[in-house]
């Protein structure tokens, strides 16, 4: 099967403490679209509840598909529980999924972990 280069992307999904950020590129690197659960008209911790994930990354893709994209890369950094429902609302699209690729970052007992807040 031979992949048109011109119709893949990147989709980046970062998940913060407070936010889920979603950016679709080109191949090199050339920020297409982006969203955010911010975007999403959803205030607080709020933002990070999955239906509220589910939506932002769906709202891409059919963005992206308008666009004519049609084979994505998936990027996934930051810790959350949400990570496997972008997985499913990837594979409930005509999108081809080529590669799913996890950047977290962690740290190997570097810097002091910030003390824990008292609610």
């Amino acid at each position: 099967m031979k992949i048109n280069m011109k119709k893949t992307g990147i989709l980046f999904v970062l998940f913060t403490s407070n936010n889920v950020i979603c950016t679709f590129t080109n191949l090199t690197g050339d920020v297409l679209l982006w969203t955010s659960a911010g975007c999403q008209k959803s205030r607080g911790l709020r933002k990070s509840v999955s239906t509220i994930v589910y939506n932002s990354v769906v709202s891409i893709i059919v963005k992206s598909s308008s666009l004519g994209f049609s084979h994505i890369h998936l990027k996934l950094k930051g810790l959350n529980k949400n990570k496997k429902s972008i997985t499913k609302a990837l594979s409930s699209t005509e999108v081809n999924l080529l590669s799913i690729q996890d950047l977290t970052a962690l740290p190997h007992n570097g810097c002091r972990v910030t003390r824990q807040r008292r609610l």
